[in-house]
């Protein structure tokens, strides 16, 4: 056999293997997903077939050159399309996008379609010009923030949008940048990973709930190390588990005809119905073991998120991004009526907190933001103090329903208005009774 054309032939293999190889050396564990196990099962299922062809002693012409054409022909492929569909802006929040849906009923306060929109700059929100608007307004957070299973219009980013523009007679644009399940430190990456970012004058950035789910599991260090890849956009900084195929623009086309066939990639599904077993998760995690008091290590989970916002607050500063942190809002209380705790779905894998001690872990997380936020000379909004813990506000435990997020809107309304439309300091206190905590006057 002529070793020319074995050569020929392994090249692209061990190209192949030496590049994937070194990536999972520095990985530990090893995290793989649909593409990697299918990249791994073609690699094997080549090798096999090299193998059969060698043992029984025939050339390998015809695999070398079917191998080749395949090869060239991705090339070419991948050339196209990333000349026909260019790779959007770095660190899109979430891909364009626009779906919609009738509502289940496993959300009380929640009725009708549920339209989700993403705009071309990847947060959900109208398409506009950002060099047209007088004001533009960035908001991060998880899913109290994205509010996935409230409409457009009723999501409160974009409510705060169509509310506050006629009050202060500008042009006001709100993007929602939320991502259900990223804690602060994720909030910081995205701003310092998204390009669009800078163009804006304000950052709303609600923390909280997430940070308090991370950090009592036990997973706060390695969300910080080895950020978990997103299913739908590439993760927002580069994981050590990132092999050279999952940036194809041949992949990044394929995911987004998937969603267009299968649109509850985005998040669940896109009527909520997933709710029921969620609830049913969170009984049987209940069963298995009740926590009815806060986590002993709970000062050092309040000193990560300490640290946490003290790092948002400076890439805000860098960035020249203003920024105002609200305190996350929660249905989380003692002796609540049985037919409202069952509408709840946070747990754990050992167990799941009752209402009344995780009310006590939100209560220390949000007094560490109010804490860290006076420290800093930021504003902040006391939102879990100003917002009722009922069902005209929430439909689980901590998620706003329509109402719940025109009542956040009202708030923040009021705040901008104050802020933009005439220089303000010290302390003032907008409808429902909570404080806002104002930078001091220069």
């Amino acid at each position: 056999m002529n070793s020319r054309w074995l050569v020929l032939l392994l090249l692209p293999f061990l190209a192949h293997a030496l590049v994937v190889s070194t990536v999972v050396w520095q990985e530990d564990p090893v995290t793989l997903g649909w593409l990697d196990h299918a990249v791994l099962g073609l690699t094997f299922a080549w090798l096999g077939i090299l193998a059969v062809i060698l043992r029984r002693g025939k050339s390998p012409a015809k695999l070398l050159l079917a191998s080749w054409s395949v090869l060239l022909a991705v090339l070419a492929c991948e050339g196209a399309v990333r000349l026909l569909y260019p790779e959007p802006p770095p660190g899109l929040p979430w891909p364009p996008i626009a779906i919609s849906a009738p509502a289940a009923d496993t959300m009380k306060g929640v009725s009708g379609r549920i339209d989700f929109t993403v705009n071309s700059f990847g947060v959900r929100g109208p398409e506009v010009d950002l060099d047209d608007m007088d004001l533009r307004i960035l908001c991060v957070g998880g899913s109290t923030t994205q509010c996935r299973y409230v409409t457009d219009a009723a999501s409160w980013p974009w409510k705060l949008q169509d509310e506050l523009a006629p009050r202060l007679g500008r042009r006001v644009f709100v993007g929602n940048a939320g991502k259900p399940g990223h804690m602060t430190a994720e909030h910081d990456r995205l701003l310092q990973d998204y390009a669009l970012a800078p163009r804006f004058d304000w950052v709303i950035a609600l923390c909280g709930i997430n940070d308090a789910n991370v950090s009592v599991a036990g997973n706060h260090d390695r969300r910080l190390t080895h950020p978990e890849l997103d299913i739908v956009t590439p993760p927002h900084v580069a994981a050590p588990w990132y092999a050279y195929y999952r940036g194809l623009g041949i992949v990044r086309l394929l995911r987004a005809l998937e969603r267009r066939i299968r649109s509850d990639s985005l998040v669940q599904d896109d009527a909520g119905e997933w709710y029921r077993d969620a609830r049913r998760q969170r009984r049987d995690a209940l069963a298995r073991q009740t926590l009815t008091a806060p986590p002993d290590n709970l000062p050092d989970m309040l000193d990560d998120y300490r640290q946490d916002l003290r790092n948002l607050i400076a890439t805000c500063r860098r960035l020249e991004l203003k920024l105002v942190l609200l305190t996350q809002p929660t249905r989380f209380e003692a002796d609540l009526p049985p037919e409202v705790a069952e509408t709840f779905i946070v747990q754990h894998h050992e167990g799941a907190y009752t209402p009344d001690a995780y009310a006590k872990i939100m209560r220390a997380f949000n007094e560490t933001l109010l804490e860290v936020a006076e420290d800093e000379g930021v504003p902040a909004i006391d939102l879990a103090n100003m917002l009722p813990k009922d069902g005209t506000v929430f439909y689980d435990e901590c998620h706003f329903n329509i109402s719940g997020c025109a009542q956040v809107a009202a708030i923040l309304v009021e705040f901008f208005e104050e802020r933009e439309g005439q220089p303000a300091a010290g302390v003032s206190r907008p409808r429902g009774g909570g404080e806002v905590r104002e930078e001091p006057a220069e």
